[in-house]
């Protein structure tokens, strides 16, 4: 004799199209981790703008072991069901150089029947199409906001983020990386650099054998990396993926086996190194020729301007020299 769930007769009301779609299935799906059946159904009935998880709550935090400049700021990117912001903030490095770095989560799409689509962003699409969409949407929002601030003033910049797309790769840990919304990932790839050095091979940040991920496929994909802005690729001299271990000791309510251990993160997370070397610019190139006194030995002035200005003693004595005539 089959069983009915109590919680069915409640859960099934959220599946009615009717007056709003399926935002409210996409609430109860955010909301229930910290809030309840009840509360969840009367604010996405009454309150369109309450359909947010964490109530409307930003997850991103930007934290630099170098000096924030002043002017951090935030924007807020089209999302269905959480707070999707990015931070930029200038970075000050020891060098005197300065660095624009940003941190985002895009939004985690949602894969067949169990999370229809319900948001606004959809572009007349619907299901796992209109989740790429979105996607789609916050890459080309991020790229436009890294190119006002970042790219069109000649700063360097690194966006680093969970962005939920990537390529596939036979992956580097005997785990093939399966593509995963790619459309946006090569949006994203086209308009900035991607933080990897050139002989990187994508292993994956969301990995099935994770006991916090849970995947039909001994697969897992690449969705968590750096991009770059002003900076050249060449400049990366590496990149891993870091905090895989297991390091807290947990035991489920409903398991009563032996307690297991987890990782920090259903994400692991990816690690770049990235050269930010001194600029240094030409100011002028001035030959001067005195075959009078020295006709085999032209001498060669060269002036240097450093952006940064400590740098100028030490440019300053290479100001001069000269060269014998080939």
């Amino acid at each position: 004799m089959a069983s009915f769930d109590p919680c069915s007769s409640l859960v099934v009301p959220f599946l009615d199209k009717s007056g709003g779609g399926y935002a409210c299935w996409s609430s109860l799906l955010s909301l229930l981790p910290s809030e309840t059946i009840g509360y969840t159904r009367s604010e996405c009935s009454t309150n369109p703008n309450a359909r947010l998880a964490f109530r409307g709550d930003s997850g991103v935090i930007l934290l630099s072991k170098y000096p924030i400049g002043a002017t951090v700021e935030s924007l807020v990117l089209p999302g269905a069901e959480s707070r999707i912001s990015v931070i930029r903030a200038p970075i000050q490095l020891p060098s005197g150089s300065d660095l624009d770095v940003y941190c985002t989560q895009f939004t985690l799409p949602g894969e067949g029947f169990s999370r229809p689509y319900g948001g606004r962003y959809g572009n007349g699409k619907t299901g796992d199409a209109a989740w790429q969409e979105e996607l789609k949407l916050q890459a080309n929002k991020l790229i436009s906001f890294v190119n006002k601030r970042s790219r069109a003033t000649g700063t360097r910049a690194i966006v680093s983020g969970t962005f939920y797309t990537g390529p596939d790769s036979p992956g580097s840990s005997d785990i093939p990386v399966m593509a995963f919304h790619v459309e946006a990932y090569n949006l994203l790839t086209a308009a900035l650099g991607i933080a990897v050095p050139f002989d990187y091979v994508p292993t994956c940040t969301e990995c099935f054998n994770n006991p916090l991920v849970k995947t039909p496929t001994q697969s897992g994909r690449w969705t968590s990396y750096s991009l770059l802005a002003n900076i050249a690729r060449t400049s990366v001299r590496q990149a891993q993926v870091i905090l895989t271990e297991p390091v807290l000791e947990v035991q489920s309510e409903l398991d009563s086996g032996a307690p297991y251990s987890i990782p920090i993160s259903p994400y692991y997370g990816m690690r770049s190194v990235v050269a930010i070397f001194p600029i240094i610019s030409f100011r002028s190139v001035v030959l001067h020729f005195r075959p009078q006194f020295t006709p085999h030995r032209p001498v060669i002035f060269l002036r240097f301007r450093a952006k940064e200005p400590h740098l100028d003693e030490s440019i300053r004595k290479l100001a001069s020299f000269s060269r014998p005539r080939p």
